[in-house]
């Protein structure tokens, strides 16, 4: 009399090879995500560099608040917004991460946030 089927070895050697791809799916992700939110970060204020400018030609000034833009940033992201006739500087903050990384941008003749002052007008730093 043949049986057919897996033998409970066979079941125990697939169960234990799933386990090993899924450990290695989950923990090679981790690195991952902390790049993906820089990415945003930065995506962010390069997308508000050209609001700021369509703002400026518009109302004479840069705003200093995100919501007078066109503008919305990426889900996680909060970005702070100092400007007035004569330049602006932007923080982007991630929300709710593990991520400490913040980027910041500046443009013209105003005090720009920490992460922008090393560098020069229009690139965007983190740090």
């Amino acid at each position: 009399m043949s049986q057919r089927g897996f033998t409970l070895i066979e079941m125990m050697i697939v169960i234990v090879i799933i386990g090993i791809l899924v450990g290695i799916a989950v923990f090679g992700n981790r690195s991952a995500i902390p790049a993906a939110k820089e990415v945003a970060l930065e995506s962010d204020l390069r997308r508000l560099l050209p609001e700021q400018e369509i703002y400026l030609q518009e109302n004479g000034k840069y705003a200093n608040d995100p919501t007078k833009l066109d503008f919305q940033s990426s889900q996680g992201v909060t970005i702070k917004l100092k400007g007035n006739a004569n330049g602006w500087s932007a923080r982007a903050l991630p929300q709710n991460t593990k991520t400490t990384k913040t980027c910041a941008v500046y443009v013209g003749s105003i005090s720009p946030y920490k992460e922008a002052k090393n560098v020069g007008e229009g690139i965007i730093n983190c740090q």
